[in-house]
């Protein structure tokens, strides 16, 4: 199911963020959501996630509040292992697929090591497996790899991919690098003034 927002309004005192916006993201793509700092992305991924609500009008396509998030910061449970990282978010009767999908991003090896003795890039890559492993629709991407490097981002969006391929969800993903988004990206759109207008640019 396409997700639609439509006519929404969302303020924060005196300061009209969102206003009367409308936009549709189809199901099962990636799009990319740029902007300058304050420009209204953060909010929007909270609206679509349920932490934020609308002053007025509605969000369609979210109802189930099945919503993955990937965030800059990796966000792992320090006092868990890797697996149980990942086994946190399913039930029982579905920690089998823990293994092939550690598989995929290359970590199974790691499986018992904690957070701790990971490098960063390791530990990313457990949040994206960890967001493959929840049965969601939707997920969310706040910026995920804006702290790494080059390679190690190349290399990560590589490892999104193979598991967006396998398992397609509809992806919104936020960062202030184009050419991140590029290469990821179904459409890109940008935010700019407030209350916000949205451009496609891509």
């Amino acid at each position: 199911m396409d997700i639609k927002i439509k006519n929404l309004t969302k303020a924060y005192g005196n300061e009209v963020i969102y206003h009367d916006f409308s936009i549709k993201f189809p199901e099962n793509k990636i799009t990319g959501i740029m902007g300058p700092s304050g420009s209204g992305k953060t909010t929007l991924l909270n609206l679509l996630a349920g932490v934020t609500a609308p002053d007025d009008g509605i969000i369609e396509g979210v109802e189930d509040g099945k919503v993955s998030y990937i965030f800059q910061e990796d966000r792992l449970l320090p006092w868990r292992t890797v697996k149980q990282n990942l086994c946190f978010v399913l039930d029982k009767e579905q920690e089998s697929m823990v293994t092939p999908i550690l598989e995929m991003v290359g970590l199974a090896a790691y499986a018992d090591y904690y957070p701790k003795a990971l490098s960063g890039g390791m530990r990313q890559r457990v949040s994206i497996a960890r967001a493959f492993c929840y049965p969601s629709s939707l997920l969310l991407m706040d910026e995920p790899f804006s702290s790494l490097d080059f390679e190690l981002k190349d290399r990560l969006t590589e490892d999104f991919k193979r598991l967006w391929r396998q398992d397609p969800k509809t992806v919104i993903y936020v960062s202030h690098n184009r050419d991140e988004l590029t290469k990821i990206c179904n459409a890109i759109y940008l935010l700019k003034e407030k209350p916000v207008k949205i451009e496609k640019i891509t």
